[in-house]
């Protein structure tokens, strides 16, 4: 790993932590009010700042500004922000993969050029068109560092080795390593990463919240914003050596107007396939194949031929008192709403939103 950036974070300073924005702007700027960012915090962003959203330009700039504003900002990159080192190396499978992209950083600033992008576009001609226009965007992605590390902390997208000399870390897995915090390291201090979405975790129960293993020393924020269909953006703030957060999404709020105490309150989620056991009203018995753990999961969430899932579920029964508020994320369902609570997701009985 050749960019590690050192900085020294004092024991007093709050620390707030955003990582994989994934070109939600509005979502940034709204969560930056939220958090009440001061002059004196540290605000740190942990990579991929772009792709996937509606606003990746737009991420960058505000960002770029920010960075340049205040010295206690940092930036890092993630596995998406390395697109401009792509175009730089005329790297060929990128015409594939902004073909195979609706939203992308490079669709927006061609847009911005009056550039219509197409399977037959060349990437020479692109490179020029963008880099003549974007150039300090692009230096600026390209310098970003791939590790920040502090007396206490090490930041990273992804993750890093397991050994204790964890600056051998290539680029690519500390930019692409998946679920870390199913793993170990040795770096002796906390690591903080995004790129895998807590959700994916089993052990988070089908929460967006981060993740802390004290144990492990690891903590993982990625929210699922722009990725999920429940997910959010998240703030992980640092203070006193306490962990907290805050976050945003673009879910409709209500309040909840009842109390519901359900008897089983197992936090589980589960994707992909699964063997329908038993049919119930509104949920059905399942087998989750991959970790061979019975579920009981919504009967709108599972395919026709019974052994898969529609999307990532949440087979969770929200526990919810009157005057709380919640998400809506799914009302379409017979019997119940699928809801959020504090980054928690899960169903309710139909009835109890306002």
């Amino acid at each position: 790993m050749e960019k590690i950036k050192k900085i020294s974070i004092p024991d007093k300073s709050r620390v707030i932590v955003i990582g994989d924005i994934h070109g939600e702007l509005d979502l940034l700027k709204e969560l930056v009010q939220k958090v009440h960012v001061h002059r004196d915090d540290r605000l740190l962003f942990i990579g991929d700042l772009c792709e996937k959203g509606p606003d990746s330009s737009g991420v960058v700039d505000y960002i770029m500004e920010l960075s340049v504003k205040s010295p206690n900002v940092h930036v890092l990159e993630g596995n998406c922000d390395t697109l401009v080192d792509d175009l730089m190396e005329l790297n060929p499978d990128l015409i594939g993969y902004l073909n195979r992209r609706e939203k992308s950083l490079f669709h927006e600033w061609m847009i911005k050029e009056d550039m219509t992008f197409s399977e037959g576009t060349g990437i020479e001609e692109m490179k020029n068109v963008l880099v003549n226009s974007f150039s300090k965007q692009i230096e600026w992605l390209s310098g970003l560092p791939t590790a920040i590390e502090s007396e206490r902390y090490l930041f990273v997208h992804a993750g890093i080795d397991p050994g204790e000399e964890w600056q051998e870390t290539s680029r690519m897995e500390a930019l692409t390593k998946r679920a870390f915090m199913e793993g170990y390291h040795c770096a002796g201090k906390q690591v903080i990463v995004g790129h895998w979405p807590v959700v994916n975790y089993i052990e988070n129960g089908f929460s967006h919240a981060p993740l802390i293993n004290h144990d492990k020393k690891m903590i993982s924020i990625d929210g699922g914003c722009a990725v999920k269909s429940s997910g959010q953006l998240n703030a992980l703030i640092i203070e006193s050596g306490a962990y907290s957060f805050m976050y945003v999404d673009h879910l409709p709020d209500f309040e909840v107007k009842g109390d519901y105490m359900p008897h089983n309150q197992e936090a589980a989620g589960i994707t992909f396939e699964i063997e329908r056991l038993e049919v119930a009203e509104d949920f059905s018995r399942c087998m989750h194949k991959k970790t061979e753990r019975m579920f009981w999961v919504k009967n709108e969430y599972i395919e026709d031929d019974g052994h898969n899932v529609k999307d990532d579920v949440s087979c969770t029964l929200l526990p919810v008192t009157s005057g709380e508020r919640v998400q809506l994320v799914d009302g379409g369902c017979t019997g119940f709403d699928l809801v959020k609570k504090e980054g928690r997701v899960g169903w309710i009985p139909k009835g109890l939103l306002k």
